[in-house]
């Protein structure tokens, strides 16, 4: 037999931490590639059923119904199978690599609990020790995940290769098969939660435009503070459930709606988590219930999670779950995270009912109470929570602007919500890209990329801290909207962001900011129209309605700029003549163009320029370029180099 088992305390939670980056890391994966084959852009489709596949619980059944050797096998080759698996999401086509991301959750949930049966008291406070490790590498990672940069996919098959690795290592007494005869609900809804909301708290902080510092060192605090308790005291007492699934309800409240602890109440939710998982475990062996449970839960967590991407791109769901979901993508996420509480309140139900009837199962084997070595762990604990804490303190990378009198080069970009159009992240493509326009201001739209739909990726922060920028979002995930944001090599203040009108789109934003160049302050309004839908004259007509808006905005001041994917070609349609009206359309007016037509989309092969930069009286145009090609994103970038006649810049 090969396992874990056998080993002291502290490394078989460092294995389970392990596993747990692994798993977290595949279901954003799996959830990021089923949203680029449509899940949540085209309505239901056959790609919807993928989802199916996050349903793993029913895995531990399949493996518990297995004769002895069986069960072996399936231990020792599920191990063997992650790093293999997950090579093939990391590479694969979005089908192959959903369908390879899902199953690596599933066999990473049937080896936590083969842990589980056997070493309960390690699962909570590895599980703890694996999210505080999640935290630091998005700290460290500017709020990416770990698979969406060259870097990060290295470190992951890294620990794919270790939890291998640990699985096969073991003490020759060793040989008893691994048992699944165990609860597993709390465990795989953990695991959901954690993956799906709370285990980004960078993500979770742009809800609301909190602050991403204070949430990750709030998480990191959280996770220390529960897991360490949990690995020197044991678990809590069944009358705290109560308490603890209060805590967690409020926590998520208050990040969600009320912003009352500038997201610092995502440690609460934390260490409300961490202790649920704890009681859980204790009682999963004891409990009547398997894994059934479990395949319902996480099938609600589906069908929650389904809804909630609805109701971000409610626009384009069938009717009923347009009207439904609109407005309710807080709700679900709510009804999302109270799943850990449901789930081991019922096995602590389950537990009562199996010793009212029968005597309490054999425990021999287990370690239901704490021992010396989960000191250690929780020593661990609180120096991954230092880690964490520390990461976000680390110095800006960020260099100050030069200051030499040069002309202005602005861009506008649309980066298709930082996943290319082939279905991998284009991170590091947006910024080869951007390094070529070598421009001061740039706006970003489709920029949005804090959701779930997109492995929660903090694009914005991660170009800003790669080349140098400031930065603001704009708007805040919970908006709904496909996101707007600045980049700028100098400071940027007073942001106003306001709604445009639509017809059947999703929410769509413009932002106005002062950038204060060293010439001197430049308003710039960076937007993003919905679409014609076709020549569908209401469509059209909202676009003219949203120009309208945009100029507004605007105000006045003739050294304004203009920066967008405006969805409408040069001609008489009302967006651009309006737009016409007030500003100077800077691909026409530059001295030089490159190339000549100016086309931005499709990337591959440009035959329409939809994406513009504007400028006000003040400014002229030396040059305008496009940029990028179909490895970065579906549109091309726009750059166009200004100059101030009346003033060096």
């Amino acid at each position: 037999m090969t396992g874990p088992f056998g080993r002291s305390t502290t490394r078989v939670a460092l294995l389970v931490a392990a596993v747990v980056v692994v798993a977290v890391a595949a279901f954003e994966q799996a959830v990021s590639r089923l949203y680029l084959l449509n899940f949540s852009t085209a309505g239901p489709n056959a790609s919807a059923a993928l989802a199916v596949l996050l349903v793993s619980a029913p895995v531990v059944g399949l493996a518990s119904s297995l004769p002895d050797r069986a069960r072996t096998r399936a231990s020792t080759g599920g191990a063997l199978a992650v790093p293999v698996l997950l090579a093939v999401a990391l590479l694969g086509s979005p089908v192959t690599a959903a369908v390879a991301a899902s199953t690596v959750g599933a066999v990473t949930l049937l080896l936590l609990v083969a842990v589980l049966v056997r070493r309960p008291a390690t699962v909570t406070p590895g599980a703890a020790l694996g999210l505080l490790a999640v935290v630091l590498h998005r700290s460290l990672l500017d709020g990416t995940p770990l698979y969406a940069t060259t870097a990060g996919r290295v470190v992951l098959f890294g620990l794919a290769l270790c939890v291998a690795g640990g699985w096969f290592v073991r003490p020759r007494h060793e040989d008893t098969p691994p048992s699944f005869d165990a609860d597993v609900a709390p465990l795989a809804l953990f695991l959901f939660v954690e993956a799906a909301f709370l285990g980004a708290p960078g993500a979770v902080a742009t809800w609301g435009l909190t602050s991403p510092t204070t949430a990750t060192a709030a998480a990191a605090a959280g996770l220390a503070l529960a897991g360490g308790l949990v690995a020197l005291r044991g678990p809590p007492a069944r009358v705290t459930l109560p308490v603890l699934a209060g805590g967690l309800v409020l926590a998520v409240a208050d990040l969600l709606w009320l912003g009352l602890t500038a997201g610092a109440a995502v440690g609460v939710a934390q260490a409300c988590v961490v202790g649920l998982l704890a009681r859980g475990a204790a009682d999963a062996r004891s409990s009547c219930w398997r894994w059934g449970p479990a395949a319902m839960g996480q099938l609600f967590a589906v069908v929650l999670l389904f809804l909630f991407i609805s109701s971000l791109n409610w626009a384009y769901m069938p009717a009923p779950l347009d009207s439904l979901t609109r407005g309710r993508s807080g709700l679900f996420l709510l009804a999302l995270s109270a799943t850990v509480p449901a789930a081991v309140a019922l096995t602590a139900w389950g537990a009562r009912a199996a010793a009212a009837n029968a005597p309490a199962p054999d425990s021999a084997g287990t370690d239901l109470a704490p021992v010396d070595g989960d000191r250690r762990t929780a020593l661990l604990a609180v120096g991954g929570a230092l880690a964490g804490v520390g990461s976000v303190a680390l110095p800006d990378r960020r260099g100050p602007a030069s200051a030499e009198a040069r002309p202005l080069t602005v861009a506008t970009y649309n980066v298709h919500q930082f996943l290319a159009p082939d279905g991998d992240y284009n991170l590091e493509a947006v910024a080869r890209v951007l390094r070529e326009t070598d421009a001061g201001i740039v706006g970003l739209q489709e920029s949005e990329g804090n959701r779930l739909t997109s492995g929660t990726v903090d694009g914005v922060r991660w170009l800003a801290d790669e080349l140098g920028y400031y930065h603001d979002y704009g708007a805040p995930t919970s908006a709904a909207s496909y996101g707007v944001a600045l980049l700028s090599a100098w400071p940027v203040r007073d942001t106003e962001v306001v709604s445009l009108p639509t017809h059947d789109s999703p929410r769509r934003l413009s932002m106005r900011s002062v950038v204060e160049t060293p010439a001197g302050e430049v308003p710039v309004v960076c937007t993003h129209f919905q679409t014609q839908q076709g020549d569908d004259p209401d469509a059209v007509a909202v676009q003219g309605e949203a120009a309208e808006r945009v100029v507004e905005l605007a105000g006045d001041d003739p050294r304004t700029v203009l920066l967008g994917d405006f969805n409408v070609t040069p001609g008489d349609d009302p967006a651009y003549r309006v737009l016409a009206d007030e500003f100077t359309d800077a691909w026409p007016a530059a001295a030089a163009r490159s190339p000549s037509d100016g086309g931005t989309y499709p990337a591959d092969e440009p035959v329409e320029r939809i994406d513009h930069v504007w400028t006000g009286d003040e400014w002229s145009v030396r040059s305008a370029a496009t940029h990028g090609g179909w490895d970065a994103s579906d549109h091309r970038a726009v750059s166009a180099v200004l100059e101030d006649p009346d003033q060096s810049v």
